[in-house]
């Protein structure tokens, strides 16, 4: 499940547009909290911090996305 460092939707194209319409990124941010639940992460906070930090990891990996060079082969 853990691998080396890269974006985890591989391919640029799935990180762009808004994250509210993009459904690729709505699948991913369910993934990651179901990812985190698995792990033990108290989901039931009362500030609904959990999803604001999943919501900038996934900006995160916009980031990296949008500044990255892949190579296809």
């Amino acid at each position: 499940m853990f691998c080396p460092p890269r974006l985890f939707l591989e391919k640029k194209k799935f990180y762009r547009g808004a994250p509210s319409s993009n459904v690729f990124l709505g699948y991913y941010r369910e993934y990651i909290l179901s990812l985190l639940q698995l792990l033990g992460v108290d989901m039931e906070d009362d500030a609904g911090m959990i999803k604001y930090q999943v919501n900038d990891i996934i900006d995160l990996e916009r980031r990296i996305a949008n500044a990255s060079f892949f190579i296809t082969l």
